[in-house]
């Protein structure tokens, strides 16, 4: 009881992030699931029927995602993946399995939706519905992402690399 009523007073000030690069790359983790055991892989560019039912399904066919086989949170993140495989400077692009990306926050930490190469630099890139765009915790994530950005790009130059770039897109944006 005494615990939370502290906490409803509890505050605290953020006065910017300490980062601390200790490697320049991490093997990729293989996903949790591969499909073999339920719904047939679907191919990612077919348009979907019931995009309700999308989280419980399986998308292959990728020729630039690192992983075979990859599940979507929203219809409108595997619309932008029909979109990366066919942008001419995307090289490659994954969506992070869990714990693979991790960018921390002061009670916790947030995995991106997808991290991508291009010819000339690097993107974390988070989809949101558009009437979620502007919420606390949204706006939150995206700072600590765009300063996460700021010690990599400062690493990749340092090491001969390219820039780090966080976008939030709106998933009304990603059309085909």
């Amino acid at each position: 009881l005494i615990h939370a009523q502290m906490q409803e007073h509890f505050w605290e000030e953020s006065v910017g992030y300490e980062a601390k690069v200790t490697k320049g790359f991490e093997t990729l983790r293989s996903n949790s699931f591969d499909g073999s055991k339920s719904d047939k892989a679907r191919d990612f560019k077919a348009p979907l029927e019931n995009a309700s039912q999308i989280r419980s399904m399986y998308f292959s066919g990728f020729a630039k995602c690192l992983y075979p086989v990859q599940q979507f949170q929203s219809d409108a993140e595997r619309r932008l993946a029909v979109v990366l495989e066919n942008d001419a400077a995307v090289q490659k692009w994954f969506k992070p399995a869990p714990n693979q990306f991790p960018v921390y926050l002061k009670n916790g930490r947030y995995e991106p939706d997808f991290v991508v190469e291009t010819t000339n630099a690097k993107l974390v890139v988070e989809v949101k519905q558009d009437d979620k765009i502007k919420d606390e915790e949204v706006l939150t994530k995206a700072k600590a992402a765009k300063e996460w950005c700021c010690y990599a790009s400062k690493h990749e130059s340092e090491h001969g690399g390219k820039e780090w770039i966080y976008l939030l897109l709106p998933d009304t944006g990603i059309t085909l």
